[in-house]
C-alpha cells in the first residue's frame, strides 16, 4: 500500500474489515478466557494464552489496514464489545488506553514496521490484561461481588484473588508480553503474502 493511500485515512472498506476482525478478535479472547478460566490459574494466564491466536488476527488487521487511526478504531470497537458484555469498567478503559498507546507506537513506524506493530500489540495486550487484574488487586470486595454475581463460586474467586495478589501476577505479566510477541511472529509467518503486499518490514 502506498504512502498516499495511508494519508487518506480509513475508507468504508477498511472500517468493515476492522469491524469484522475485531469481532473475531473478541470471540477469540472470550473463548480462551472461558476455557482456561475454568481454573483460577488459567484465568490469570488467559491474556498470555489468548495473545498467540489473537496476535495472528491483530497482525492481519495491521497488514490489511496500515493506515492512520486503524488501531484506535479497533480498540474503540473492542472496548464497546467488552462494555456491552458487562465487564468491569476498568477493562474497556484499559482497552482504550492500550489502543491509544499502540496507535502512537504504530504511527512511529508509519504503520508498516513489523516490530513497531508488534510492540504496539504487546502494549495493548498487557494493558488490557491489567484492566482485569486491577480490580482483583485494589477492589477485592467489589470483584468478589461482581464475580459471584456472574455465577463464580466464592472459593474460586478467593483462589483467583490470592493468585492475583501474589508473585504469579508478575510471572503472568511477563509471559503475557512474551506471548504477544510470539503471536505477532506467528502472524507474520502465516500471513507472509499479506505483509509483503502491505510493505510491512
Amino acid at each position: 500500500m502506498n504512502t498516499e493511500a495511508k494519508k487518506k485515512g480509513l475508507a468504508s472498506k477498511d472500517l468493515i474489515n476492522i469491524a469484522i476482525f475485531t469481532l473475531l478478535y473478541a470471540i477469540c479472547m472470550f473463548l480462551v478466557a472461558g476455557i482456561v478460566g475454568m481454573i483460577p490459574a488459567g484465568f490469570i494466564f488467559h491474556g498470555a494464552i489468548a495473545a498467540i491466536p489473537c496476535g495472528i488476527i491483530y497482525m492481519y488487521m495491521r497488514a490489511k489496514t496500515p493506515k492512520k487511526s486503524s488501531v484506535i478504531v479497533q480498540s474503540i470497537l473492542f472496548a464497546i464489545i467488552y462494555f456491552v458484555m458487562g465487564n468491569p469498567i476498568t477493562v474497556p478503559i484499559a482497552i482504550l488506553l492500550g489502543g491509544f498507546l499502540a496507535e502512537i507506537i504504530t504511527a512511529t513506524g508509519n504503520y508498516v514496521s513489523f516490530w513497531r506493530n508488534s510492540i504496539g500489540f504487546a502494549v495493548t495486550t498487557a494493558i488490557t490484561w491489567l484492566g482485569f487484574m486491577v480490580n482483583m488487586i485494589f477492589q477485592k470486595q467489589y470483584y468478589m461481588e461482581y464475580a459471584t454475581g456472574r455465577g463464580s463460586s466464592a472459593s474460586y474467586v478467593e483462589s483467583l484473588l490470592d493468585l492475583a495478589n501474589g508473585p504469579i501476577f508478575y510471572v503472568a505479566l511477563a509471559v503475557t508480553i512474551i506471548c504477544a510477541f510470539l503471536g505477532a511472529l506467528l502472524g507474520r509467518k502465516l500471513l507472509k503474502k499479506h505483509f509483503e503486499k502491505a510493505g510491512m518490514v
